[in-house]
């Protein structure tokens, strides 16, 4: 048992950088037998190097070796042992994100910044709108981004759809739009679908009479349309009580109530 131990103390003291201060017990089990129970502190110095400097990451009841420099990035990151370089910019305060800037340092620091921000939901509806990141738009400005009306976006959904609401939670960071729907109930078809969507259930009809075992995707052959509009069709049928399945999708055929 001394040499067991003496074994364990060797490599975790020379085959570990840095070493590990590791710490063993006997522990008695019957019939004259010992049990080395070996309790590991937890590391202060990860990760851990082996005594060729190569770092072993676990997996499972496996281990295999770091070789990628992501991996090793990410190890010294999570243990505070990596930072990333500062450069320095010619970009002042005025050129910050300062939403984003605000976001980092509450989330990861635990710091208040605070943003200047008049807007209310009454000015956005008119079409205000705050400049975020300047150095963005000066791009867009030059034509050398594909966007269009930009801090516009809200007039312009209210000028075609005027049925929306928002909610600006400030203490949530939250800025909430929902768009609302006209129920079914109340829209109205254009003359020409309602006619094209009634020839098509008509034909479905004396399709399924011919051949009450056809699909959907022949149907759809046959008619001219998309699979999908077919089964909407088939599906408006059977609420009408025009149309009834039997049997499985695979198998079985259609009826038609007289």
């Amino acid at each position: 048992m001394k040499r067991i131990n003496q074994l364990i103390s060797n490599a975790a003291s020379h085959l570990v950088r840095s070493p590990l201060n590791v710490q063993t017990k006997n522990v008695a089990v019957g019939k004259g037998r010992l049990v080395i129970v070996v309790t590991v502190p937890k590391g202060n110095d990860k990760p851990y190097f082996d005594e060729n400097g190569v770092i072993w990451l676990k997996v499972g009841a496996d281990k295999r070796r770091v070789n990628s420099k992501e991996e090793l990035r990410r190890l010294f990151q999570v243990t505070d042992q990596f930072h990333a370089d500062e450069l320095p910019t010619k970009a002042d305060i005025d050129k910050l994100d300062k939403l984003r800037f605000r976001d980092f340092l509450r989330d990861v620091y635990k710091q208040e910044f605070p943003v200047p921000d008049n807007l209310t939901v009454e000015k956005i509806r008119v079409g205000n709108s705050n400049i975020r990141n300047p150095i963005l738009v000066s791009y867009v400005a030059k034509g050398l981004l594909p966007y269009h009306g930009l801090g516009s976006g809200i007039k312009r959904a209210l000028d075609v759809w005027p049925q929306i609401d928002f909610v600006d939670d400030r203490d949530g960071c939250l800025f909430t739009a929902t768009v609302h729907r006209t129920p079914v109930e109340e829209l109205i078809l254009a003359p020409g679908l309602l006619k094209s969507s009634e020839k098509s259930s008509e034909k479905i009809i004396a399709i399924i009479r011919e051949n009450p075992e056809i699909s959907a995707g022949e149907i759809a052959s046959r008619i001219g349309i998309t699979q999908r509009a077919v089964e909407k069709q088939v599906a408006a049928l059977k609420k009408a009580g025009r149309l009834r399945r039997v049997g499985p999708a695979k198998g079985g055929h259609w009826e038609i109530p007289e």
